[in-house]
């Protein structure tokens, strides 16, 4: 079986698109995309990069403050006296951008490379209208219902040392009047903190790149990043990858160090 390895917001597109990077680095990519291209490794990317990281960052307050999730309702059954309905809470893709114009190239080359999405899936959140199921990583049933069940514990682990989708709660739960859910009250954080929406929003999408990784049971997460701008309580801070690293086995490399392991295979 193929080496697994996930890649992050910041490496992704230098991986699966040749000439992306015109820098020192321009040669580890080339590197890997020519390993990607021989099958050395099976490449997925979280679809987080197309679900959150897609939505303009000025533009993440409003579209959350104003995102309603598709609530359908069937009746089932009707006895007298008793009236049986199922109610269905899924993703509205109504508003979402979806791809811009560089998104999509970058995706399509991806999948041309073999490279798949994994699911990370959140009742009733954003999902973009351009991702499909032929992009997913295939798995049957019984797979996938354990891959999304781990997803959600890991998740919760996550969320419960504030990183990940904890935060972007947090700062929604801080300005919530009443009934409101947190992403109503995203409207009314004050223009003084907006840049926190926009930080909470990346910082949930990196969270949930982990769980799915871990969830997928992936060898190597490939990331540049290592928590600066979202500080000590980012998912990707030294303190928290020490934590994943030895709860679950998370192995995060840098593209540099990626490329050493493949070449040392």
């Amino acid at each position: 079986m193929n080496t697994t390895v996930t890649f992050d917001s910041n490496t992704w597109r230098k991986v699966v698109t040749p000439g992306y990077s015109q820098d020192s680095t321009t040669a580890t990519f080339a590197a890997l995309n020519k390993l990607a291209k021989e099958g050395r490794f099976a490449g997925y990317l979280p679809e987080t990069i197309f679900n959150l990281e897609t939505i303009p960052t000025d533009k993440r307050a409003e579209y959350f403050g104003t995102y309603r999730p598709n609530i359908t309702s069937t009746v089932v059954s009707e006895t007298e006296g008793a009236t049986h309905v199922r109610v269905c809470i899924g993703p509205n893709t109504t508003n979402h951008p979806g791809n811009s114009h560089y998104h999509e190239k970058h995706l399509q080359d991806a999948l041309a490379l073999g490279f798949r999405l994994l699911s990370c899936p959140r009742i009733g959140l954003t999902r973009s209208p351009d991702i499909n199921r032929s992009m997913f990583r295939v798995e049957n049933p019984t797979e996938l219902q354990h891959r999304l069940d781990k997803f959600m514990a890991v998740g919760r682990d996550i969320e419960s040392m504030n990183a990940g989708f904890a935060q972007i709660a947090e700062l929604g739960k801080k300005y919530r009047k009443g009934a409101e859910t947190w992403f109503d009250a995203l409207l009314r954080v004050p223009k003084t903190e907006q840049h926190l929406v926009k930080k909470c929003v990346a910082e949930w999408a990196d969270g949930d790149a982990v769980a799915a990784h871990i969830a997928y049971e992936c060898a190597f997460l490939c990331t540049n990043d290592i928590g600066k701008a979202a500080g000590a309580g980012s998912v990707f801070s030294p303190a928290i990858r020490s934590i994943l690293s030895s709860r679950y086995g998370v192995r995060f490399v840098t593209p540099a160090e990626l490329l050493n392991e493949m070449v040392v295979a």
